[in-house]
């Protein structure tokens, strides 16, 4: 308690000596939220009195009347050396009235920022991984010698602003990143802001699933505040805009309303000094710095960079929406979309995502770019690392007998990646009859030597393609076809392989072109297979090399031998067909 005591005189200490407001409200009121206050840093009474508070602020910005008050500081006093517990809660919408006054709070009034252990509701983001080189690294900083304007090192605070109605897809992922890189190589702060000022397309939910998607990117504001915040403070502007006849009430339709509202004068509330975002709003640029000359308000520096576009790929909500109300997709989570989390799900690796947005940079330059580049990206940090594993296609498998072979079938432990022996290991069966793959079986010839994989070699005994005689001394090299091959059993691994392909067949959708018309009839494709008894330990996310098939992607783990193994294939940056020929 002596301890609280200290730590709030401070920031009451520090808040009268730079700010001019008197902290004084009701006096009532004040004392009953004081009364209540020291509940806030009691662990079994804090889920309790946060859901009062929550729901006490739902149409408030502060415990008591229209400003702060020392009711207010001796809360955020107690929630911030409630700690961890605390901050765990930034990443749900179980309080979001709570979160949304508290971060407000500190957006605010960095004198209460300035002294607390920590500036958010929220947990910290992961460390980044070790992985890269130092001469990748410096590759990708390099990219990023821009001259932003009136850059003050340790002044320098960033925003970026998702609507909470929809997921983030890959665009939103390069905004964030390059906000959040330009906030920490200055020393300063990166405020995430919710735009929550269109309910009728706003859901609670997207809020939770857009703090999900930036933890998995590894970005974490230093506050998290929401538009709504600011509403007060706007209030104030427009009326004082009206009143010097700078402004007017406008009866547009809606449509056109929507194209003259965009400038963001709560940015400037919130102390944001550098505005990164795609070139698409440049045309706003002028009208956003009238207002701020109009209002007398500092002036934000805006950069703009280049919009991120992929071939076949859409990237409006509105239209990525139409795929999950009509039932095309599962939902915004699913691989074939370009949102962070159904990208995730395909495979990529947000080591790899980062990389080559990094590696983009700041630039200003419009192009249109192939997915190929991203994947080559991805490939390049999977192959190394991720376990070998072998299947065989059901349709025409063809069963192998050699004719010499083991009498009595062994088992051998060998690497999943024998260049890679963090990977662990598996066990592999040899005996007399194993499947090989149709395509594999009706490329053989009679008396053709040839290799089966992680054993030795064998020679073709018969027309039939079905009595093999096994050659041990054999070498490998002298071969030309390697063939993968599993054992018979009784118990095979159902596995059903998943390929994805573009949801449109046009490259680049015009602005007059009708996207419905051009959907590509064929976007998933599932085959049947077998696959080795190691398959049944892979877990959901493990990515996976199947030898001489490709790299995949664990979406269904093993559960029971009546429900296959589902592995959704993951791309190389091999120039693929387009999209509608398969």
């Amino acid at each position: 308690m002596a301890e609280v005591k200290q730590f709030l005189s401070l920031i009451m200490d520090t808040f009268k000596s730079s700010e001019s407001q008197t902290l004084v409200g009701n006096p009532s009121e004040v004392d009953e939220w004081l009364s209540y206050a020291s509940s806030f840093g009691v662990g079994s009474e804090l889920e309790g009195i946060c859901a009062y508070a929550n729901s006490y602020l739902a149409l408030r910005t502060y415990f008591v009347g229209n400003d702060l008050t020392v009711a207010d500081i001796t809360i955020v006093a107690y929630l911030a050396k409630a700690g961890p517990r605390w901050e765990s809660f930034g990443k749900s919408v179980k309080f979001p009235n709570l979160v949304r006054w508290y971060n407000c709070i500190l957006v605010q009034y960095p004198a209460i920022a300035n002294v607390l252990p920590s500036r958010g509701a929220g947990k910290p983001a992961p460390e980044v991984s070790k992985s890269s080189s130092a001469e990748a690294k410096e590759k990708l900083d390099g990219s990023f010698e821009v001259d932003l304007p009136g850059v003050e090192m340790g002044n320098v605070c960033t925003w970026f602003p998702p609507e909470p109605s929809g997921y983030l897809h890959i665009g939103h992922a390069k905004a964030t990143l390059l906000n959040q890189f330009f906030a920490q190589k200055h020393k300063g702060r990166l405020i995430i802001r919710f735009d929550n000022t269109n309910p009728a397309i706003e859901k609670d939910g997207f809020v939770e699933s857009t703090l999900q998607d930036l933890d998995t990117l590894g970005v974490k504001g230093n506050v998290i505040t929401y538009t709504s915040d600011y509403f007060p403070q706007l209030m104030e502007m427009c009326e004082k805009l009206m009143k010097e006849e700078k402004a007017y009430v406008d009866d547009a339709e809606r449509e056109q309303m929507q194209l003259e509202r965009k400038a963001m004068i709560e940015s400037n509330i919130e102390g944001v000094t550098h505005a990164l975002r795609s070139s698409e709003y440049h045309d706003r640029n002028d009208q956003y710095y009238r207002v701020l000359e109009d209002m007398q308000l500092r002036k934000i520096h805006v950069w703009d960079f280049s919009r991120l576009n992929f071939v076949y790929t859409l990237l409006s909500k509105r239209k990525l929406q139409w795929f999950v109300d009509s039932g095309r997709v599962e939902g915004w989570y699913d691989p074939r979309f370009p949102t962070v989390q159904g990208i995730i799900r395909r495979g990529l690796t947000i080591e790899a995502l980062k990389r080559f947005i990094l590696s983009q940079g700041a630039l200003k330059n419009l192009n249109l770019m192939e997915w190929d580049k991203l994947w080559t990206i991805n490939k390049k940090i999977i192959d190394p690392v991720c376990p070998r594993h072998t299947a065989v296609l059901s349709e025409g498998k063809v069963l192998l007998d050699l004719s010499s072979g083991p009498e009595t079938p062994f088992t051998r432990v060998i690497l999943r990646h024998k260049k890679y022996e963090p990977a662990g290991k598996k066990a592999t069966v040899f005996t007399k009859k194993m499947w090989l793959d149709h395509a594999d079986a009706t490329t053989v010839s009679e008396g053709v030597e040839v290799s089966l994989m992680h054993w030795s070699n064998c020679f073709i005994g018969k027309v039939e393609r079905d009595q093999y005689e096994l050659h041990v001394e054999g070498l490998v090299k002298t071969t030309k076809l390697k063939l993968t091959w599993l054992l018979e059993t009784s118990e095979p691994v159902p596995l059903t392989l998943v390929e994805l392909v573009h949801l449109i067949v046009k490259k680049k959708l015009e602005e007059n072109d009708n996207f419905v018309s051009v959907l590509n009839p064929v976007t998933r494709i599932e085959s049947a297979a077998i696959g080795d008894s190691n398959m049944r330990n892979l877990q959901r996310g493990e990515i996976i090399q199947l030898e001489r098939k490709g790299y995949y992607i664990c979406d269904v783990p093993f559960e029971r031998s009546s429900k296959p193994i589902m592995l959704i294939s993951i791309p190389d940056g091999r120039q693929q067909k387009p999209p509608g020929q398969h």
